[in-house]
């Protein structure tokens, strides 16, 4: 029973330890894409400034998947109080999936976005300018700072794709606790006999 009440105790220490850690990732990747929508996607948002659709998409990406780890993380939370609840243990199992593949999404979006603005050196978010270098500092006709929309970009977009494995990560880990769990529970289920039988030879 010590043994049992053991591991009872640990998986709960885990799953509380887990979730904390997403929704902290969760709220911070969160964060991030509120500013750069807040600080970039604003300047860009009307149709002739051409702005690339990736943009946006990685955006709602970025922001959706931190949601979704903060949920994640809740679940997590509240199986570690009520290890014994299989529909909690279901919730987790989906919800921890549904993560996974979002924040994987969100991964490969923010890297193409990178390398996107990289390689052609922030030409597609300095589309409503004159020119397609983010080099020049000031122009008459550009309706906010290039360079800081160039350098805020990257130095936002890195970040939050870093947050994105972590949510991987950390989310995965939710879904091979909540499947251990699930098969702990069918191996009682389908030998309970066998237990029985062992205890009377001995």
């Amino acid at each position: 029973v010590s043994e049992s009440l053991d591991g009872g105790w640990e998986s709960s220490k885990l799953f509380m330890k887990t979730g904390l850690a997403l929704i902290v990732v969760g709220h911070i990747n969160f964060i991030l894409g509120a500013i750069v929508h807040g600080s970039i996607l604003r300047h860009l948002s009307q149709p002739k400034h051409g702005v690339a659709t990736e943009y946006f998409s990685s955006n709602i990406l970025a922001a959706a998947s931190g949601i979704l780890s903060i949920c994640c993380g809740i679940s997590a939370i509240v199986l570690s109080r009520n290890l014994n609840r299989k529909s909690l243990r279901w919730t987790l199992l989906v919800m921890s999936v549904a993560s996974t593949l979002l924040s994987t999404a969100c991964v490969l979006s923010l890297i193409a976005v990178i390398i996107m603005t990289v390689s052609n050196k922030g030409h597609t978010l300095l589309a409503a300018c004159n020119f397609t270098t983010a080099e020049v500092r000031f122009a008459h006709k550009c309706p906010f700072d290039p360079t800081r929309i160039y350098d805020t970009a990257l130095t936002l977009w890195i970040p939050s794709a870093f947050l994105a494995v972590v949510e991987s990560v950390f989310t995965v880990r939710c879904f091979l606790f909540s499947v251990s769990l699930l098969n702990l529970q069918v191996l009682k289920k389908k030998h309970p006999r066998k237990r029985v039988s062992l205890a009377r030879v001995q």
